[in-house]
């Protein structure tokens, strides 16, 4: 068995660490001499430095931000936040993440009794409240927004994992395709334009230019939903795991008269938030709400 068998057989074995999975790629692009997948090797197993150097599987993620409130008498509650209305460099901060530790500390993370949460510094929860006295984002009367966390699920976490060994798994099947003795001491490297065109193809997969909505553990949204256009809105609903009642519900929501439209889907967002829908994927309620917050908000022209 060479070094593109184990790769093969590994990626396919749970009892294979991805870490191990990676080291055999490694190797294998020391002799192919492929400078690009010896350093996408070295940033999974060490973590990356910089937003650019970053994969796009670990890139600009969606997180759900679930905000805790507190009100009189000692009373409190917590609710999803939404973007709604914020300034788009904000929203980036603090609906967003990047992925940047090594992909065994991902696993480890993934692992936990509960999804991994960042806390909002208090300044951004003390703008948040700010924005909500502008009629922005989503707010409780009557009570006061005293905490914010971003929540990275367990699912996401394990698709991003899922995706590196799928990744390792499609590059040595591309090339055992392209060359049987790929990978092999003495055997072609990059400077064989075979090799060469299969190399800039993995290149392309983990840092081209791609989606940047997470949905679901090993998808992602390509949709983009046009302003005002409501069957564009459904469909995209849809993909993320909507049933037919919630996308009645929407879509209701959608045609309602321009004054009352944001009211009515700000409405609708808090109903799936709260669990009110069954979902048709392994997708939680989380994501979720966060996925068709974007939605909504590129719907009504907030994106």
């Amino acid at each position: 068995m060479n070094f593109l068998d184990g790769i093969i057989a590994g990626a396919t074995d749970d009892s294979v660490s991805t870490s191990n999975l990676l080291r055999k790629v490694q190797v294998v692009a020391h002799y192919l001499k492929a400078e690009d997948v010896t350093a996408w090797v070295k940033h999974e197993l060490s973590g990356y430095t910089d937003a650019e150097s970053l994969p796009k599987y670990r890139a600009h993620l969606i997180t759900p931000v679930m905000g805790t409130w507190a009100g009189m008498m000692g009373s409190s509650a917590k609710q999803l936040l939404s973007s709604f209305g914020i300034p788009k460099e904000a929203e980036e901060v603090l609906f967003y993440t990047n992925l940047f530790q090594p992909v065994a500390e991902l696993e480890d993370l993934a692992q936990l009794p509960e999804d991994p949460s960042h806390s909002w510094d208090p300044w951004q929860v003390k703008q948040y409240s700010e924005w909500n006295a502008e009629g922005k984002g989503v707010w409780m009367v009557g009570m006061n927004l005293i905490n914010a966390h971003r929540v990275v699920t367990r699912a996401s976490l394990r698709g991003v994992v899922d995706t590196v060994r799928t990744t390792a798994l499609e590059l040595a099947l591309s090339l055992q395709t392209t060359d049987a003795n790929a990978g092999t001491l003495n055997g072609p490297t990059v400077a064989d334009a075979p090799i060469a065109s299969t190399i800039s193809t993995f290149t392309m997969h983990v840092w081209g230019d791609g989606a940047n909505v997470a949905i679901g553990d090993h998808a992602r949204q390509t949709s983009e939903v046009m302003v005002n256009d409501v069957e564009a809105l459904l469909a995209a609903a849809r993909q993320i795991g909507l049933d037919d009642e919630a996308l009645s519900e929407l879509r209701a929501a959608a045609e309602a008269p321009e004054t009352e439209r944001p009211g009515k889907l700000k409405a609708y967002l808090s109903r799936v938030g709260s669990g009110a829908f069954a979902l048709g994927t392994a997708i939680s309620t989380e994501v979720a709400a966060s996925q068709i917050d974007q939605l909504i908000q590129q719907f009504l022209g907030q994106a």
